[in-house]
């Protein structure tokens, strides 16, 4: 369990069982508050991938704003060309890491990569 406070706050702290005379921005009983440092390990483990400006290529049954094109026209546009699947995504937001425990998606995306709108057309 972790508490935050807006202001300075006395010690002792309890940190995994133990009594300490403070716990830093980074959970530890002693050290820095300073930003960590970038781990070259860590690199191309992860990355921003795609991202949607507008609802307008997405799938969703559960928006109420009506921004997001229903999940019945993702089918039938599969089912008028198979080749659609190759497109089609399913989308993971802040809405599935926020709000949702085993991050499972409910929402799908049109994902045309690096593909130019002639190319898309063409296919």
């Amino acid at each position: 369990m972790v508490h935050v406070v807006k202001g300075e706050l006395k010690g002792p702290f309890d940190l995994d069982g133990r009594s300490v005379p403070a716990i830093t921005a980074y959970l530890f009983h002693a050290g820095e508050h300073d930003s960590p440092m970038r781990l070259n390990v860590n690199t191309g483990k992860s990355f921003q991938d795609s991202i949607v400006l507008g609802m307008g290529f997405t799938f969703d049954d559960t928006g109420t704003r009506g921004v997001a094109t229903p999940l019945a026209e993702m089918e039938r546009l599969i089912a008028q060309n198979s080749r659609n699947t190759e497109r089609i995504f399913p989308y993971l937001g802040g809405e599935e890491v926020n709000n949702c425990p085993t991050h499972s998606h409910h929402r799908y995306v049109i994902n045309f990569e690096e593909l130019t709108e002639d190319e898309c057309r063409a296919r």
